[in-house]
C-alpha cells in the first residue's frame, strides 16, 4: 500500500484505489488533493500507507485534507521518520 516509492499525491490515490479494488479515480489536476477523500468516502474500511519517509512531504495535503473531513473509512499512516 503506498506510499512506498510513491512519486506524487495522484500515484498514492491511484495505488490506494488499487489495493481496495476500487475504479482508478481520475481527478482533474486541481482536484487531486481531495480524491482521496472520495476514494474513501464510500464504505467503511482503514487503510494502512506503510513506510512513509521524507520523502513521503508530498502527500502532506492529501493527508491533511483527508483528516479534516467526516468520512467512515480511518487512513492509518506509518513512519519512523516522517
Amino acid at each position: 500500500m503506498p506510499p512506498a516509492a510513491v512519486t506524487d499525491a495522484r500515484d498514492a490515490v491511484e495505488r490506494t484505489a488499487k489495493a481496495i479494488g476500487e475504479p482508478r479515480p481520475m481527478p482533474l489536476p486541481e482536484d487531486v488533493p481531495d480524491a482521496l477523500h472520495v476514494l474513501l468516502a464510500a464504505a467503511p474500511r482503514t487503510v494502512v500507507w506503510d513506510d512513509v519517509d521524507e520523502s513521503s512531504v508530498k502527500l502532506s495535503e492529501l493527508v491533511r485534507r483527508f483528516a479534516v473531513r467526516p468520512v467512515p473509512a480511518r487512513l492509518v499512516v506509518v513512519s519512523r521518520r516522517f
